[in-house]
């Protein structure tokens, strides 16, 4: 008894091992303890890096579909109407105006006036595919004007026009005009055929009898 009473006196067990310090878990075996959130941060930074990922890469692909939506966009187009634009800043408008003036002067068999007032129309509205043709026919009966487009102009603007929604008639008519298959023609009513086709518009046959310049005269190219 004396001995057992020493013992508890001093701590020390009876028969019995020293219970264990309480760990972090209760009876549930649940921790106390929180769980790290760094994990958690880095799923979301790779959720959202996926994300942009995905926004970029839609976006480049969708960059390179992207098509020409205007005519004036092509790069021929651009730099003859910017050429034009130097030249006729001062110019007021409207274009309509520039544009029935062309097509009097092409009437009166007076191609340097067609010319040069189609040029002012297509200075205000580069977008207007019909003047450009016009254009390229014109240059074509008389290349040596000032106002007129070169060989490799006319080639480009027709290459240009490959795609668009133009009657093809007409489009195969200034191709072969600009490739030369249609002037061999001396008659002036050969050629006033050929100019009512460039304007789309029919041409009496005295208007090439009424000019100094008169179609018998048209610098046509070989």
């Amino acid at each position: 008894m004396t001995a057992n009473c020493f013992r508890l006196l001093y701590g020390e067990e009876v028969g019995l091992s020293e219970a264990p310090d309480r760990g972090p878990k209760l009876a549930t075996r649940r921790t106390l303890r929180p769980k790290a959130a760094g994990h958690v941060w880095a799923w979301i930074i790779l959720a959202v890096g996926l994300v942009l990922c995905m926004i970029i890469t839609l976006w480049v692909v969708e960059a390179g579909k992207t098509t020409v939506t205007t005519f004036s966009d092509q790069d021929v187009v651009h730099t003859i109407a910017g050429r034009f634009s130097e030249r006729w800043s001062q110019a007021p408008g409207p274009p309509e105006r520039y544009r029935s003036q062309a097509l009097k002067g092409a009437q009166s068999g007076d191609l340097s006036e067609a010319l040069r007032f189609t040029s002012m129309t297509l200075s205000l509205d580069p977008d207007s595919v019909d003047d450009w043709l016009k254009m390229i026919c014109l240059s074509c009966l008389k290349p040596a004007d000032p106002f007129a487009l070169t060989e490799g102009e006319r080639h480009g603007l027709l290459i240009a026009m490959t795609n668009l929604e133009i009657s093809p008639a007409r489009i195969e008519f200034a191709h072969s005009l600009h490739q030369g298959s249609m002037s061999a023609t001396d008659d002036i009513e050969g050629r006033l055929r050929i100019l009512s086709r460039c304007i789309d518009v029919d041409i009496p046959s005295e208007a090439g009898k009424t000019k100094q310049e008169t179609l018998d005269t048209l610098d046509v190219s070989p």
